[in-house]
């Protein structure tokens, strides 16, 4: 045995056996330079085959793999795709059903609730358009050309509710406005012929005139609202709007029920011109002599109309609210007894014209006439 160099690297390794002796010893033929591989190398089981075969073996292995799992996953794909087409085409025949015809004609709720069910069809529609977008890719060509075709249905159901849904968006700021001039005509209207003007004294003028401010304030703003409806009409008019005919006449009534309300406000402020004066309690009386007055807003009861400023008789004042007059030519009509203003009282009876006249030859009365 040859002595060993202490300083060198070369190291044997000692394989003891259990079990065995000093003396049973064995030596690796072909010792490796660093012990520390041997323990990260991994452990090789001998084969008859050649490298290079085992190589190309385990290279048409792994082929063989990619294959079969590429046409797998084409596989499920396919059949992902065929279920999702299937549940499209359904939901589509579902929701066209559930998409009726608009009624241009309703009230706001049912504008708002059509809009709001439209707007939840129409995202439905549009995430399973998504779907089917993300779905298509690897499909075969005929299941693609199915879901381009379902695909495209769905867009054409989803354009044609998104542009419903404008119209009645459009068409509910334009309802509402309506309907705040509507509901301050007929609260104003209420007010107004409501009032027993025969009872009020000039201890009640701070809080008419209150009343009246309010309205000026209202009818102002209603007025600004309805230039800018006005503007909206004319463009939808113009883009063929369904309900264009509707708001036509929403215009065209908003326009009454501002006037009417303009009247109301110069009647009520008449009146409290002549409460600075007088009471009002002659307006609550029945009167036996004609009374002349004045009419202070055109009005119609369906057979003879008044202007403002004409000149009337009063003939019958003996309820509250409902007086009947008589214009210039003789033909008597009712209205309202808001809209008349008390001038004074005439010699006349409204006994007949025969006693009127007797009245007027007599000439003057010499006691002055009580109202």
């Amino acid at each position: 045995m040859s002595s060993q160099n202490p300083d060198s690297d070369d190291d044997e390794i000692v394989l003891i056996e259990p079990n065995s002796g000093p003396s049973n010893v064995h030596r690796p033929q072909n010792p490796v330079e660093n012990p520390v591989e041997i323990l990260s190398h991994p452990i090789n089981v001998p084969s008859s085959e050649t490298p290079d075969a085992g190589r190309e073996t385990d290279d048409l292995a792994v082929g063989n793999n990619d294959m079969t799992s590429g046409q797998t996953m084409e596989d499920s794909n396919d059949k992902r795709l065929k279920y999702l087409v299937k549940n499209a085409r359904c939901m589509l025949e579902v929701e066209k059903k559930n998409l009726v015809e608009i009624k241009w004609d309703q009230d706001l709720i049912y504008y708002k609730q059509k809009a709001f069910s439209h707007g939840v069809i129409a995202n439905g529609l549009m995430s399973k358009v998504e779907l089917l977008d993300e779905w298509a890719k690897g499909a075969s060509i005929d299941l693609l050309n199915q879901a381009t075709i379902i695909k495209n249905q769905m867009i054409e159901t989803i354009l044609a509710t998104q542009k419903e849904c404008l119209e009645m968006e459009r068409l509910i700021p334009i309802y509402t406005v309506y309907k705040s001039a509507q509901d301050l005509y007929a609260k104003t209207r209420s007010t107004e012929l409501d009032r027993e003007w025969g009872e009020l004294r000039k201890r009640d003028i701070p809080v008419v005139k209150e009343h009246y401010a309010q309205l000026k304030t209202s009818i102002a703003e209603q007025k600004e609202q309805m230039i800018k409806v006005e503007d909206q009409k004319v463009m939808l008019e113009r883009h063929g709007h369904p309900a264009a005919r509707r708001i036509s006449q929403w215009v065209i009534n908003m326009g009454k029920y501002l006037n009417r309300m303009s009247e109301y406000l110069m009647c009520g402020t008449r009146h409290m011109d002549d409460l600075k004066v007088k009471p009002l309690v002659d307006r609550s009386k029945s009167h036996r002599r004609i009374i002349e007055g004045a009419c202070l807003c055109s009005t119609f009861d369906g057979q003879a109309r008044l202007s403002a400023g004409e000149k009337v008789n009063i003939i019958d004042s003996s309820n509250l609210f409902k007086w009947t007059v008589q214009k210039a030519d003789g033909r008597k009509l009712s209205v309202w007894s808001f809209y008349i203003r008390i001038t004074k009282a005439t010699g006349q009876s409204s006994a007949g014209s025969a006693g009127a006249m007797r009245t007027t030859a007599r000439g003057p009365a010499t006691r002055r006439s009580r109202i």
